[in-house]
C-alpha cells in the first residue's frame, strides 16, 4: 500500500504551530518534551511531513494555549491559502515582541519609517548611511511628530 503524503492541510496546520510555538517561545524540543516526543518529530509536523493525529493536536492546543481552530484556515469555501500566505519568520516575531515592547514614540518612529519606504514604492536595498540617519532620527524622536 503507497504511503499517504501530506496534504496542503497538513503543511498549513505544520506552519501554523510552528508559527505559535515561536510566539510562545518554545523550542522544538521543549515541545517536544512536553507532548513526550523527540524535536524530529515536532520538526516533521511543523514541516508537514507527518500528520497531525486529533488527540496530539488537541495537546498541542492546549499547551500552547489556543483553541484546536487556530491551527486551520477560515472557512471561506474551504479553499486553501496558497504557499505564499504569511508565516512570520523568527527573525519577524522578535521584531514584532521587541516593537510592543518600545516606548510608543519610538514605535510610532519606526512604524512610519516603515510606511513612508512604503509610500515611495522603493524596493531597493537601504544604503548605510540610510539606515545610520533613520536609527538617529529614531533615537532622537521625542514622540510629537
Amino acid at each position: 500500500m503507497p504511503k499517504k503524503s501530506a496534504s496542503t492541510v497538513d503543511v498549513f496546520v505544520g506552519q501554523r504551530i510552528r508559527q505559535r510555538r515561536m510566539m510562545m517561545g518554545y523550542s522544538q524540543e521543549e515541545l517536544g518534551r512536553n507532548l513526550d516526543l523527540t524535536f524530529q518529530q515536532v520538526q516533521k509536523y511543523e514541516k508537514g511531513v507527518n500528520r497531525v493525529g486529533a488527540g496530539r493536536l488537541f495537546l498541542i492546543a492546549s499547551i500552547l494555549g489556543v483553541p484546536v481552530a487556530y491551527f486551520f484556515p477560515e472557512e471561506k469555501g474551504f479553499a486553501m491559502p496558497d504557499q505564499a500566505m504569511f508565516v512570520p519568520t523568527a527573525g519577524e516575531i522578535v521584531l514584532l515582541q521587541n516593537l510592543r515592547e518600545m516606548a510608543k514614540g519610538k514605535r510610532n518612529a519606526i512604524i512610519a519609517l516603515v510606511n513612508m519606504d512604503n509610500d515611495t514604492n522603493d524596493k531597493r536595498d537601504a544604503k548605510p548611511a540610510d539606515i545610520s540617519a533613520a536609527a538617529r532620527g529614531i533615537e532622537d524622536w521625542d514622540g510629537k511628530h
